[in-house]
């Protein structure tokens, strides 16, 4: 009995091995095409779009829910509880959002140049392409379930997944009249810094911190769709500081940053 135990008990590991080494991907991949010629083909590079300008969002505080916000986050005055969705959430009494202009712009110099040079050095066939796109009315999907640190993240509870299909119809003609065959769209969902506090439906709170989330898509021009669709997430937590200084601050986002990069060779 002992020696027909042992197989299957090495099965059972290898299968939980499997199982935890494909449970945190480095990043999302949402949609992949079964073949990768797109990257044999020439491709346009866009400048880097805003989701909550694709998705229509203005308030800023509706941008801070919708998890699309570029800036720095300051928190105040305790916690409170508010009605939202799914009930009572736990959030920040006070909330001020800071810095969206000089944010935005270290994420697309950031987002532009890192791109085009990772391209670049793997030999991608590349014409840039400076105009802005819009994109049909994305769809949304919620996730509410727990996080490996749920109650403590620094992210607002649902998490948000933006679904681009469809280019309008002007961007569409625009891009068709380029020659290339695909193009690269890199879309900041969110880029922030935050000092101590609740993000909503974050029961315990977090330190000092920052978030990186950025969006890829391949969009076919021929066809009209997206081919391809990566989700990249990076996050820094202090484990003690309430905040910490703007040099500090700066240094860690660059280490997101890079993170970020190393995945977007993988994914390229």
């Amino acid at each position: 009995m002992k020696s027909k135990l042992i197989p299957f008990y090495l099965f059972f590991l290898e299968i939980l091995f499997v199982f935890i080494s494909c449970s945190s991907p480095k990043f999302q991949v949402r949609q992949n095409p079964k073949d990768r010629n797109w990257q044999k083909e020439k491709l346009l590079l866009l400048p880097a779009s805003y989701v909550n300008e694709l998705a229509g969002l203005s308030k800023p505080m509706e941008i801070y829910e919708a998890n699309t916000f570029v800036g720095f986050v300051y928190f105040s005055g305790g916690l409170v509880r508010i009605q939202k969705d799914l009930g009572v959430q736990t959030t920040t009494k006070n909330i001020e959002l800071k810095s969206q202009s000089e944010f935005r712009k270290l994420s697309s110099d950031w987002i532009d140049s890192s791109i085009s040079s990772l391209l670049r050095k793997k030999a991608y066939n590349l014409s840039p392409y400076s105009s802005k796109i819009t994109f049909q009315k994305p769809k949304l999907r919620k996730d509410y379930s727990l996080s490996e640190d749920n109650g403590q993240d620094n992210i607002n509870v649902p998490k948000i997944e933006y679904i681009f299909e469809e280019l309008s119809k002007e961007s569409s003609e625009a891009l068709s009249k380029s020659g290339a065959k695909y193009a690269i769209i890199p879309l900041v969902q969110y880029y922030y810094g935050n000092n101590a506090g609740w993000f909503i439906g974050q029961d315990w709170g977090c330190m000092a911190g920052a978030r990186i989330g950025v969006q890829i898509l391949v969009y076919d021009i021929e066809s009209k769709r997206v081919v391809a669709d990566a989700f990249f997430d990076k996050k820094w937590k202090s484990p003690l500081k309430p905040s910490v200084n703007s040099s500090e601050y700066y240094q860690e986002i660059g280490k997101l940053q890079n993170s970020v990069e190393q995945d977007f060779s993988d994914f390229f």
